[in-house]
């Protein structure tokens, strides 16, 4: 049956081929808000702005009851410190993975600071606090509806307190100022929510050139390389194995000086959807260069690496395209292999089996050089008698 596959995409630090295996957390529409670089600087930002706000309190403010305010700002201030240093230290931990869960509670926690203050001194006018909170939780805060969830909370509070509590202006003028707040923090919301959607298809956009290979549209070697490491650490974790076949397309310099450049292109792009329809939904295919092909296989038997040389092999015989086939398969649970010494004896033993097919055959093949009306002669299977295996990296 024919995989169905899509555009290789990389998200910051994570790269996905066609669709997300099952046991990701995250989803292809939610890579956008998974790390959100604003973040970073949004914590620290926050932390220098609440440790003022702390100072001011304690050193100016002699509003009675206005220490419980102060002691959650100096909190406040200490907890958006630790994230922006363990944001910074390490970026692929759990905070940067659920940016937008941490986003959302520093916006409640923000929004409780003056809603304390006036639950604490009983003073709602003029309510400088909440504005600037709610206006910075509109345009601050991930998502399509948390930061809006959030003012509505956080301005349904102030309400509360000024019905509590009373205010000393016409309530005209409370409701007026109710109103702005609110028309505020949602076209900041809207502007800012937009503007950001733009960047991250940019930024993707951008990203995804970096790691595709325009020819063929496959990944390319540094996309490769990307996937590579991510699959050993993951491999890795789930003490299995991973394997890399090391494709070389027999003849393509001859069928270029032959019949041009337009007819090698076409090789190419042949190989390149064999390879897709021969590999799994998840499995990586890469145009390393030239006539360099590779694809990465998680958790891939020894049997179904077969399957998938044979089937490749089948695939492009039927565009009368030969290729030399090597693959390499790390020890499973063993701990992490070092994925260059893993390409590298993937590489060797496509280097021996070519080696073998041309002692064999007693020339080198050709592609694409049948004359007209006769069949192209079948080339040696590429499937290798024995599988290379790399051992794990040592420390």
């Amino acid at each position: 049956m024919t995989a169905r596959r899509t555009s290789p995409v990389i998200g910051p630090g994570l790269l996905v081929e066609g669709r997300r295996r099952r046991d990701d957390a995250e989803t292809l529409e939610d890579d956008a808000l998974v790390v959100d670089d604003g973040l970073i600087p949004a914590c620290g930002v926050g932390s220098v702005i609440f440790a003022l706000i702390a100072v001011a309190m304690f050193g100016f403010d002699a509003t009675p009851g206005a220490l419980p305010a102060g002691v959650l700002a100096v909190l406040t201030c200490l907890g958006m410190a630790l994230c922006w240093w363990r944001l910074g230290r390490y970026p692929d931990g759990w905070l940067r993975r659920h940016s937008p869960l941490v986003g959302l509670v520093f916006g409640m926690v923000l929004c409780a600071n003056p809603l304390l203050y006036m639950v604490a001194t009983r003073v709602t006018w003029p309510p400088i606090g909440i504005i600037l909170s709610v206006i910075a939780v509109g345009a601050l805060l991930p998502g399509r509806f948390g930061s809006l969830a959030v003012v509505t909370l956080a301005v349904g509070g102030w309400i509360a307190c000024a019905a509590a509590f009373g205010v000393p202006v016409p309530a005209t003028e409370f409701a007026l100022a109710v109103v702005k707040t609110l028309a505020l923090a949602v076209l900041l919301h809207l502007a800012w929510s937009r503007t950001r959607r733009r960047l991250h298809a940019a930024n993707r956009l951008v990203t995804q050139m970096a790691v595709t290979d325009s020819l063929t549209g496959l990944v390319n070697h540094r996309g490769f390389q990307v996937a590579g490491e991510q699959a050993i650490r993951r491999t890795a974790a789930r003490s299995t194995a991973v394997s890399v076949l090391f494709v070389d397309v027999d003849g393509l310099k001859e069928t270029n000086d032959r019949r041009g450049h337009a007819a090698g292109d076409e090789v190419l792009r042949l190989v390149a959807r064999a390879l897709r329809e021969s590999v799994r939904d998840w499995d990586v295919v890469a145009r390393l260069g030239g006539d360099e092909f590779a694809v990465i296989l998680e958790d891939c038997s020894v049997n179904e690496l077969r399957n998938v040389a044979d089937r490749l092999t089948a695939a492009m015989r039927a565009g009368s395209v030969s290729a030399s086939v090597g693959r390499a398969t790390s020890t499973a649970g063993a701990g992490p292999a070092d994925f260059s010494a893993l390409v590298h004896a993937a590489d060797e033993d496509m280097y021996a089996h070519k080696t073998a097919r041309r002692a064999a055959a007693g020339r080198t093949v050709d592609i694409g050089t049948a004359p007209s009306g006769a069949a192209a002669t079948p080339p040696p299977s590429p499937t290798v008698s024995v599988t290379a295996v790399v051992a794990p990296a040592v420390a």
